[in-house]
């Protein structure tokens, strides 16, 4: 699969067939999710930076025009000929249908014998792809007539800042640095050349970007099947610097092209146990794509003292989007740094996950597909709900930055993963998930998250940090559920509460009005804990509990008193009763919403 562009059209190279007795039909599905990944990517980095302005011949209202290319007809047996061309129609068929919206595909796919430059079809091609050059500012088409001067003759196209600037400034003496930075930048947009800054030393100007594709990125990364490389490296976790450096030409300036693959987090330097151990300093490095393929055993077994688990997805929105091929390796480079620079230097990474730890276990992983993200924490207790809650979103905005980098205009749901799912351990490409909005809704009614194909059914605190994730605090409002009150704001107003006033209008009040028995609050008192939470806790149990037996199927039921929702809306009306006249607590509750945006002018009648 190759991917060429011009000024605004796109071509998109792939073989047919692999060998002579190869049935075009027999790869149709197999090249249609090809190309299907490759579109996606043009579609994504389009709409976040369009390549070609509205005049170009080939945009149609801001569509960027995509050839599909199909090599290898030379090996393709005559008597599929006829078979080759209908299926590459249908093809094309299928991705205008799909992409139609955001891209212009053309109409016709080229089969082409790439051996053979005067073959018909390629002349046709030609005619298709020609156009006339894009106009570039004046100085910035003179730096590209010296950089194909400069790079005639060498091995390594890669120049520092400083030395680029000296040359530029020796061709054009009257134009100042910030000049040449801006042109520099725009032949960067541009995909000429690249200029990689560094905030630690000189910035770097690659002179030809498919130099560092094809010399590079190509053969640190391939297999033993690249007979056109004279070295590869054999697939393991960690390489030295020499091992590394031996796939690579003598004459270049190595530390250059370390520095280039650290900077596209390819790969990165650790120090293992043994050279600390050793007081070595020898370079080691892991290179994230060549990876072992699978998680190892023991590294998120099923253990007894794990006890609560979460969990995020994080999911192309359609088939027209699309994860970047090198968005997972540079999560695993950006994720290691992250915690080894808090020394919780990650337990271990596969190619498709990654295991961390901060006080609480963590697990990133890619599904089978490559379409998703799973985001897993668990810990022993409900003591370290806070602490899921801490890595679960340290490690989201970690990959929301990998994503805006890596694939910039992709479309992505978010999705909440089963706790029991997790907890159970069932197959990693197999874990449940729903929608937030599936959640909203059952808090709405008051009832239990519904797992309508499996027929199970999860608490929403057992999906959602309680205490720490104010996503329903912010949808409801003052018609959340009091459970959701976020810690600091809990253990506030439980210090006001728990202190016994004279006139009871503390914690023992509360519980008189919200319904609890006389026993049970005498009963509080006599415990050491706090009898505020108790009563909060309490209270929303069992209005859970009420609702959900209302629900239930069966004759009907008298109660003896109807519990009063255990909403926000109605605490604050207990608190202000003759009884209690508690503006003091009041005031917690409306600092909390006030921290989140919401004001109790907002709230709505209970």
């Amino acid at each position: 699969m190759f991917l060429g562009s011009g000024n605004a059209v796109f071509l998109l190279v792939f073989g047919m067939v692999d060998n002579e007795n190869d049935k075009p039909l027999t790869l149709r599905e197999t090249k249609e999710k090809e190309i299907t990944h490759w579109l996606s990517f043009i579609k994504a980095t389009h709409e976040v930076n369009p390549l070609v302005d509205g005049t170009s011949p080939f945009t149609e209202g801001g569509r960027p025009t995509v050839i599909l290319v199909v090599s290898r007809a030379d090996i393709i047996h005559k008597a599929y000929m006829t078979e080759a061309d209908r299926v590459l129609s249908s093809i094309v068929q299928s991705m205008q249908k799909m992409f139609g919206k955001y891209l212009n595909i053309h109409d016709r796919a080229f089969l082409l014998d790439c051996r053979a430059s005067g073959h018909a079809n390629i002349e046709r091609l030609r005619q298709c792809v020609h156009q006339p050059k894009k106009k570039v500012p004046k100085l910035c088409a003179e730096i590209l007539k010296h950089v194909e001067a400069w790079t005639k003759n060498t091995s390594f196209p890669v120049i520092s800042w400083n030395d680029y600037r000296h040359e530029m400034s020796k061709l054009h003496p009257f134009v100042g640095e910030e000049m040449i930075r801006m042109a520099t930048s725009y032949l960067h947009d541009m995909g000429e050349i690249l200029y990689m800054k560094y905030s630690d030393c000189d910035d770097d100007i690659v002179l030809r970007p498919q130099w560092l594709c094809s010399e590079v990125f190509g053969p640190l990364l391939a297999t033993h099947s690249f007979a056109k490389f004279a070295k590869t490296l054999e697939r393991k976790k960690f390489y030295s610097h020499d091992e590394i450096k031996q796939i690579f030409k003598e004459d270049w300036d190595v530390d250059r092209v370390f520095r280039l693959l650290e900077k596209f987090e390819i790969l990165y330097k650790v120090h293992n146990d043994s050279t600390h151990r050793s007081g070595s300093m020898e370079k080691k490095y892991v290179i994230t794509g060549m990876l072992d393929d699978c998680m190892p055993s023991n590294k998120w077994q099923k253990e007894s003292s794990k006890e609560i688990y979460y969990g995020r997805r994080i999911e192309c929105h359609d088939d027209t989007d699309s994860f970047s091929p090198g968005l997972f390796p540079r999560l695993q480079t950006r994720l290691y740094h992250t915690f080894d620079e808090i020394r919780r230097t990650p337990s271990d990474m596969w190619k498709n996950g990654i295991k961390v730890c901060d006080e609480v276990e963590g697990l990133v992983y890619m599904p089978k597909g490559w379409r998703a993200i799973h985001i897993c924490v668990r810990g022993e207790g409900r003591e370290d709900t806070k602490a899921c809650h801490n890595l679960l979103d340290k490690l989201m905005n970690t990959i929301e930055d990998v994503l805006d980098i890596s694939c910039p205009g992709t479309n992505v749901d978010h999705h909440i993963l089963s706790s029991r799912s997790l907890k159970n351990h069932d197959d990693h490409d197999k874990i449940r998930y729903c929608k937030i909005e599936t959640i909203i809704e059952a808090e709405e009614h008051s009832r239990r998250v519904y797992d309508g194909q499996f027929g199970e059914e999860e608490k929403a605190e057992d999906l959602l940090c309680v205490g720490c994730d104010t996503t329903l605090l912010r949808n409801f409002g003052y018609k959340a559920d009091i459970k959701w009150m976020t810690e600091g704001a809990k253990q506030t107003f439980a210090a006001i509460m728990d202190q016994k006033q004279e006139r009871r209008n503390d914690y023992r009040c509360m519980a008189q009005i919200v319904g609890m028995k006389y026993d049970e609050i005498k009963c509080l008192e006599e415990k050491a804990h706090s009898g505020t939470q108790h009563v909060l806790s309490t209270w929303s149990r069992k209005w859970a509990e009420e609702q959900h037996s209302a629900e239930a199927p069966g004759e009907e039921k008298e109660t003896e008193k109807e519990t009063l929702a255990s909403n926000f809306s109605n605490l604050v009306k207990v608190l202000s009763h003759d009884d209690m006249q508690r503006d003091d607590a009041v005031e917690v509750i409306v600092e909390m919403f006030a921290s989140l945006g919401i004001r109790r002018e907002c709230e709505d009648d209970s």
